[in-house]
């Protein structure tokens, strides 16, 4: 519940599934953008459900994009396992949950001597405000596929171009990215 502040939310179009509900992935987005439009000040506040601090989880897979190179992780622990903490602090690093929202790394309590680097932490957390780019995620995972080969993932190019995230996700997931 909101108080002195009321906000509807708009489902983005054709999210409505067979069951005649809103989609996991259509409800995380459209609640990402409503949030991106709270007052900063008044977001801190935001309760839902008598109470309860309003949190939007990440839903692995989670991918990490670098350059070119695609790499798949099947939970946030894994993905931060991966990461060096001096790694964690270049800028060409990017990271999708598997609806698209981003995820930002950082590395904390690195040392640095000369050329050397030890020690520190890899933290991954979900951007503020919210960035959620299910497009950006899908032409990534199509780019993906279409370098790896059609062939190998067992799908045709008509099938990968006409594909929805959820589908591409699962595609890439399957045969391990």
């Amino acid at each position: 519940m909101l108080t002195r502040y009321a906000m509807a939310i708009t489902m983005p179009e054709g999210s409505i599934t067979m069951s005649e509900g809103y989609g996991q992935v259509a409800t995380l987005a459209g609640l990402c953008e409503a949030l991106d439009r709270i007052p900063g000040h008044l977001l801190k506040s935001v309760t839902l459900d008598q109470g309860s601090v309003l949190t939007v989880d990440l839903m692995p897979p989670m991918f990490l994009l670098e350059g070119h190179d695609l790499s798949v992780f099947d939970s946030l622990d894994s993905l931060v396992g991966h990461v060096e903490p001096v790694d964690a602090m270049r800028e060409d690093f990017r990271v999708f949950d598997s609806v698209g929202r981003r995820v930002g790394l950082r590395g904390e309590g690195v040392n640095f001597k000369g050329r050397s680097n030890w020690g520190g932490r890899t933290i991954a957390e979900p951007l503020v405000p919210a960035v959620f780019e299910p497009e950006v995620l899908a032409a990534v995972l199509r780019r993906h596929v279409d370098s790896v080969g059609y062939d190998r993932f067992g799908v045709s190019e008509e099938w990968v171009r006409d594909a929805s995230l959820q589908d591409l996700v699962g595609c890439v997931v399957r045969l391990g990215g």
